[in-house]
């Protein structure tokens, strides 16, 4: 089994279909979503739309939102790599999209994602982008917040 990095998705308000996190592996390190977390303040209820999405090729990255910083979980030799953003509001785009994932979240519940199978683990090899993306823009705005577990698998 390889390190863990849990990646944060701090409590910003999102009033708009958005990407909530984009991730970057390392050319040389591949990883496998292992959790995704994510819960609101909101007390509206809402079924929200979401997508997990590998992006391969050049594709031109999305903008508007702050980066985050990955939390290694127990020892690696040598650097994670990758560069991970939350909330772009401006979104990924070209490239060769796929989404491996569609789900759903009824908020103000909490969604949580995890693959008790092998055949729902999502695994991406290194230099690919893994995208959630938030297809219905939540109404009132909600402030959203959570995490990403991955295991480096390269």
């Amino acid at each position: 089994m390889g390190v863990t990095v849990t990646l944060p998705i701090t409590n910003t308000s999102a009033n708009a279909a958005l990407d909530i996190l984009e991730y970057l592996t390392a050319s040389t390190r591949g990883v496998r979503v292992k959790r995704v977390y994510l819960t609101s303040d909101s007390t509206a209820s809402q079924k929200l739309r979401l997508t997990f999405s590998r992006v391969t090729g050049a594709p031109t990255s999305g903008s508007g939102g702050s980066t985050t910083t990955p939390v290694v979980d127990g020892p690696l030799v040598g650097s994670v790599g990758g560069t991970a953003e939350i909330f772009n509001t401006t979104r990924i785009s070209g490239g060769t999209k796929v989404d491996a994932r569609l789900a759903w979240w009824n908020k103000p519940e909490e969604f949580n994602y995890v693959p008790i199978e092998d055949k729902h683990v999502f695994e991406l090899e290194g230099g690919t982008r893994f995208v959630i993306g938030l297809e219905t823009a939540p109404s009132p705005a909600a402030n959203i917040t959570g995490f990403v577990e991955l295991e480096v698998i390269g």
